[in-house]
């Protein structure tokens, strides 16, 4: 099953999601091209292969996206990605007060 599209589809219907977690580069490549997206913006690495940034152009342009190769990583890499993720979210929202 195919389940890229169906990210895809959540992601540009619901507003409130400010980033997204993809793991493998097949994915996150029909991610952006589904987007329209030129590319990403790459802000830092967080581990070997797993990277931080935004997605650029295209209808999520902007959105966060903590990445990762498909098959690299620590067993806890996942949950790793998806807390710095949610500190960075926490501390734009705390930013814009």
């Amino acid at each position: 099953m195919d389940l890229q599209p169906l990210f895809f589809s959540i992601l540009k219907k619901e507003k409130s999601i400010s980033g997204c977690f993809t793991s493998g580069g097949d994915f996150t490549t029909a991610l952006c091209k589904e987007s329209g997206a030129n590319g990403l913006h790459l802000w830092r690495q967080i581990a070997p292969l797993t990277a931080f940034g935004s997605i650029k152009g295209g209808s999520l342009d902007g959105l966060r996206i903590m990445t990762k190769g498909g098959s690299v990583g620590d067993l806890d890499i996942i949950e790793t990605c998806v807390t710095k993720l949610e500190i960075e979210s926490y501390n734009e929202e705390i930013s814009e007060v």
